[in-house]
């Protein structure tokens, strides 16, 4: 080859010229190619690719002597400018060569290992990815169900040596962090699942209770009133009754004091007459007398009848309150079986709801590790509600 490019350059006008000037430098090419093709170097070996960076350096200085040359030759006429660039560019591109030689299996190494440390960056962003994919999905709902299966997956991965390789150490550490994190989160949310769970069902015990007292509340008072009316309603019905009797007895006490009072007037006008009449105005008297007796009977009735039905309005009152707590115990029965009742309803709809949460959670899930967008796992969703693959759901157009 050296051969050849001495022959072109004795043919180029002025190459005699040029030809001493590159002199120097063509020698000190053949030299450098022949030893360059002697040279064997270990690329995958650190050693190894420090020689290979100082062989590059040291022929990039020659060749920098060969472009300063052809500066130096280029200062005279344009025609044997043209002569030195020329030369100076097949120079350059055998140089070129030998360097390219040697850093072409360099930047092989380098890419191999470029990719091999990107498999384990991999590996290791998978490793974090379980706990940070919790709020991922623009989710804001955290549940120990899901810390529960993020930690069941990160237990699966296997730090082994074919994939971790030098950052074994690096990826076991980070994996146990992960899991610790992971279960301090896991038993955070589950203790305030736990409280509020607790709490809505000492809310609903509360507000039983509070239920509960209002009613016996209620029928206690419904039952006080009832006795009231009643009492009130007897007592008036006594009064009236013993107002009648009393109004009687007057009328009675008037109309025999009117009879008296005309016995004596006629008494004084006539005392024959007087006599004579006595005897039937004692009959009278008897008999008004009598008849005073009688309302006297029948008012002392009437009490009794008013006392009887007093004893009757207090039984009545009594049966409307042993009623009340009987409506009360039926309906604290009814509201015990209303709260069983509710309680199946709400452990169904839970079940309902965690079945499809579960059937929802491994499609975000699978959608994790797919590396899917948002918009991917909510299209898989919908999918599989279609299809029917998540249970309870269904979707309406």
């Amino acid at each position: 080859m050296s051969e050849e490019t001495t022959t072109d350059i004795v043919t180029v006008p002025v190459s005699q010229q040029v030809q001493a000037a590159y002199k120097h430098l063509e020698q000190q090419l053949v030299e450098l190619e022949a030893d360059n093709d002697k040279l064997a170097f270990n690329y995958a070996d650190v050693q190894g690719q420090v020689q290979v960076r100082s062989h590059i350096h040291m022929l990039r200085g020659y060749k920098g002597g060969i472009e300063s040359t052809r500066k130096e030759l280029k200062s005279g006429a344009l025609e044997y400018g043209r002569v030195v660039d020329s030369t100076a560019k097949e120079l350059t591109a055998r140089m070129e060569a030998m360097i390219q030689h040697h850093k072409e299996p360099l930047d092989q190494i380098i890419a191999e290992e470029e990719v091999r440390q990107g498999d384990i960056q991999y590996a290791i962003n998978k490793i974090e990815e379980f706990r940070q994919c919790l709020f991922g999905f623009g989710t804001t709902i955290l549940t120990a169900a899901a810390c529960q299966r993020a930690m069941d997956g990160l237990n699966e991965i296997e730090i082994d040596a074919g994939t971790f390789q030098e950052r074994m150490a690096e990826a076991t550490i980070l994996k146990n962090t992960e899991l610790e994190e992971l279960g301090k989160l896991h038993a955070t949310t589950l203790k305030s699942e736990q409280d509020a769970a607790e709490l809505e069902r000492l809310k609903a015990e509360e507000a039983a209770r509070l239920q509960a007292e209002r009613d016996k509340r209620i029928a206690l008072e419904a039952a006080e009133k009832a006795k009231l009316e009643a009492e009130a309603h007897a007592a008036a019905e006594a009064a009236k009754v013993k107002e009648a009797a009393e109004e009687a007895r007057r009328e009675v006490e008037a109309e025999a004091e009117a009879e008296r009072q005309a016995l004596a007037k006629r008494a004084a006008d006539a005392e024959i007459a007087r006599k004579e009449e006595r005897a039937e105005a004692q009959r009278k008297l008897d008999e008004a007398e009598g008849a005073a007796e009688r309302a006297r009977e029948e008012a002392e009735e009437a009490k009794v009848l008013a006392a009887d039905r007093a004893a009757d309005a207090k039984k009545e009152a009594d049966r409307l309150l042993r009623e009340a707590g009987e409506k009360v115990a039926r309906e604290e029965s009814a509201r015990k079986a209303e709260q069983e009742k509710r309680e199946a309803d709400k452990r169904h709809v839970l079940k309902i709801n965690t079945e499809a949460s579960a059937a929802i959670a491994a499609i975000i899930e699978k959608g994790m590790f797919n590396l899917a967008t948002p918009e991917q796992v909510a299209e898989a969703i919908v999918g599989d509600i279609i299809i029917g693959n998540i249970p309870h759901v269904s979707i309406k157009y």
